[in-house]
C-alpha cells in the first residue's frame, strides 16, 4: 500500500479522489445556500401585508392618524408608522430617540407609551432623531422634498 501511494499513479489517484470529495461538497452545500430559509419564507408572506390594499393595513392607519398628535406630545417620540408585530399582525410603531420603555424600567417607573391604542398593538421603534433636510444638500436654495410625496 505504502508504494501505490509514493507512486507517480498513486498520487495522482488521491488527487484525483481529494478533488473529488471536495466538489462534492461544495456542490452538496449550494443546494442549501438556494434553499429558502424560514426568514425568507415570512418576507414573502409578509410582502403584501403591509400594503394600503389590505384592510387591516388601512384601519391601523386609520387608527394611528387619529392618536399621532397625542402620541407625538410624549417627550422623545419622533413619529409615528404602521409595522408588523412579531407574528405579522399590524400594530403601530411610535418612532422615538430614545428607547422610552427601558428608560422607564431602569428609573422604576411606567412607561409613558401605551401598549395598545383602540386594541391595536403598539411597538416602540428607537431610530434616534429625525431631521428634514431644508433645501438642496449640495448648496443652493429651494427645492427639498414635499412631505406628501410618495417615497
Amino acid at each position: 500500500m505504502k508504494r501505490f501511494f509514493s507512486s507517480g499513479l498513486g498520487k495522482l489517484s488521491s488527487l484525483i479522489v481529494l478533488f473529488a470529495v471536495i466538489a462534492l461538497t461544495i456542490y452538496s452545500c449550494s443546494d442549501l445556500i438556494n434553499e429558502p430559509s424560514v426568514q425568507d419564507q415570512t418576507v414573502k408572506q409578509n410582502q403584501g401585508a403591509l400594503t394600503k390594499d389590505n384592510p387591516e393595513i388601512r384601519a391601523v392607519i386609520t387608527v394611528q392618524e387619529r392618536h399621532t398628535s397625542d402620541l407625538m406630545k410624549i417627550p422623545d417620540v419622533v413619529g409615528t408608522a404602521v409595522g408588523l408585530t412579531e407574528d405579522g399582525k399590524p400594530c403601530i410603531l411610535i418612532l422615538t430617540k430614545t428607547d422610552i420603555k427601558a428608560n422607564a424600567l431602569a428609573k422604576g417607573t411606567q412607561s409613558p407609551l401605551p401598549d395598545q391604542v383602540e386594541s391595536v398593538p403598539v411597538r416602540e421603534m428607537v431610530t434616534g432623531e429625525i431631521t428634514a433636510f431644508k433645501g438642496n444638500p449640495h448648496g443652493g436654495g429651494g427645492g427639498g422634498v414635499s412631505h406628501t410625496a410618495k417615497q
